[in-house]
């Protein structure tokens, strides 16, 4: 009797995060260059909470254009996973990425590549890193 209320006990301070999970939100206009990109995350939340965390972030981005926020969209929930978002810094480009990964490596370089990709050929070197974080169990 004693060892099972010890392993009630030990099951119940076990981290929420053992159910963890991530999400990714965004806000991707045609013109990204002109209108910005609008990204949301959440890593380490509850199961069904990371999803509306990373689309509130997403939507109250008070630096970019409602009309930006507005296309908030959930694009990936994930469990296990990596985050990173890359994009150049300087207002009025258009270069940005994102990935989810199982290594976090390969998000970052998948992110960067991504941003690389959309930046044009004069703004490659610019491209940074912004978010790069894990959920993991």
């Amino acid at each position: 009797m004693r060892r099972r209320l010890l392993l009630a006990l030990a099951l119940a301070l076990v981290p929420v995060t053992v159910n963890a999970e991530g999400a990714i939100a965004l806000g991707l206009p045609n013109d990204v260059a002109r209108d910005g990109v609008a990204a949301g995350w959440a890593v380490g939340q509850p199961t069904g909470k990371a999803a509306d965390l990373a689309l509130q972030q997403c939507r109250t981005r008070p630096d970019l254009p409602q009309s930006t926020r507005d296309l908030c969209r959930v694009v990936q929930v994930f469990s296990g996973s990596c985050i990173a978002v890359a994009m150049d810094p300087d207002d009025g480009t258009p270069g940005f990425g994102w990935a989810v990964a199982a290594i976090k490596a390969d998000a970052e370089a998948t992110a960067m590549r991504g941003c690389r990709d959309t930046s044009g050929a004069t703004r490659q070197a610019f491209c940074k890193l912004g978010v790069s974080a894990c959920d993991r169990r």
